[in-house]
């Protein structure tokens, strides 16, 4: 009897609670937030609650413990001096936040948050479960007692996120595996600054300029042997007289080209592109090291190294084909030619 008492309890609790959601009356409960190590968010009873509010370019003081549900911020600036508060389903575009040095808990849960400002956070927790971010922006430098990101999405687009510093070991390590575990889009995934950085290491810039220069002068080299030949040709074939001079013209030849040096050179040029912008673009701690070595080696925190990897997107994808470009037609090339001296030898056995 007992337990078919609690089922039903649970059951209709459940059932409510969608209902409520499915209404719009319903708002986030406590065991729904991500903890702050081993503290949860104080219980809702004395919060008030704050429904279907619109606001645009407005100043909101919040001086108390409240609950925002399903909310639109537009051009918002908010001052939050006292209490917990919690942003539940909300819409924030062009909003800015200040907290003052009072130690807070402000929640973002499943909510929207584009082209924002974030100043600095002093001794309060501050939390984006579930949420996503857009060109939002942290102040530098950024002090927060803790914070979670854990499944949130648009990190990639954010700036000041490597600014971030965390006191406590135990909240900077979960914020180091929330940055660490971020789903990214795609092309974020497999290309970052990290990823390059393989290729980057690698004596690409010296030698793509070096190869470069050094086949457009063979090719200006080639051009001008090919024009001398003309004229001498031309010059023997007006001439009435026959002398050794003209059998050693005639049996010259014009060098011809094949596709393998101008794929030669579009590589090389390529790879050169590449290594300019991974000199240029690339953020200097990446090239310096890996986030094992930043980590593990340094004894450094993976905050200022992780958000590091997403910067500059254009660049990081065209330095990226170009690397992958220059490197094939290169492959291609030298594969080639191996394979055609492998078969000159193996006729001449």
């Amino acid at each position: 009897m007992r337990n078919s008492l609690h089922f039903r309890r649970n059951y209709l609790g459940k059932m409510g609670k969608w209902l409520g959601r499915f209404l719009g009356l319903a708002c986030t409960s406590p065991r729904d937030i991500e903890p702050f190590g081993t503290r949860r968010v104080e219980s809702f009873q004395a919060t008030q609650i704050v429904r279907f509010v619109l606001l645009e370019n407005e100043t909101l003081h919040i001086n108390e413990p409240r609950l925002f549900s399903r909310g639109t911020f537009k051009n918002t600036k908010f001052f939050i001096r006292l209490g917990n508060v919690t942003f539940d389903h909300c819409k924030f575009i062009g909003c800015s936040f200040s907290f003052p040095d009072n130690s807070l808990t402000i929640h973002f849960f499943k909510s929207e948050l584009g082209d924002c400002f974030f100043e600095n956070l002093s001794q309060s927790h501050l939390g984006f479960q579930r949420s996503e971010l857009r060109k939002v922006r942290f102040a530098n430098p950024f002090s927060v007692a803790g914070i979670r990101m854990r499944t949130t999405k648009g990190l990639e687009t954010c700036a000041g996120l490597e600014n971030i510093s965390i006191e406590n070991p135990t909240l900077r390590y979960r914020f180091e595996r929330d940055l660490e575990a971020t789903p990214l889009p795609l092309v974020y995934k497999h290309l970052t600054w990290a990823t390059l950085r393989g290729f980057g290491s690698l004596p690409f810039f010296g030698l793509s300029y070096g190869g470069t220069a050094l086949i457009l002068f063979l090719l200006s080299v080639i051009d001008h042997y090919n024009a001398q030949i003309g004229r001498l040709k031309v010059k023997i074939d007006s001439s009435d007289t026959i002398g050794p001079l003209q059998s050693f013209v005639e049996r010259l030849n014009p060098l011809s080209l094949n596709w393998q040096m101008p794929t030669l050179l579009l590589g090389a040029m390529l790879l050169m592109i590449a290594s300019t912008i991974y000199a240029l673009k690339c953020p200097q701690v990446i090239k310096e090291s890996s986030l094992e070595r930043w980590t593990n080696e340094l004894g450094k925190s993976a905050i200022n190294y992780v958000p590091l990897t997403w910067r500059n997107p254009s660049w990081r994808w065209v330095c990226g084909l170009c690397f992958l470009a220059g490197s094939t037609a290169t492959a291609v090339v030298l594969l080639t030619r191996l394979v055609e001296g492998f078969a000159q030898a193996f006729r001449n056995l």
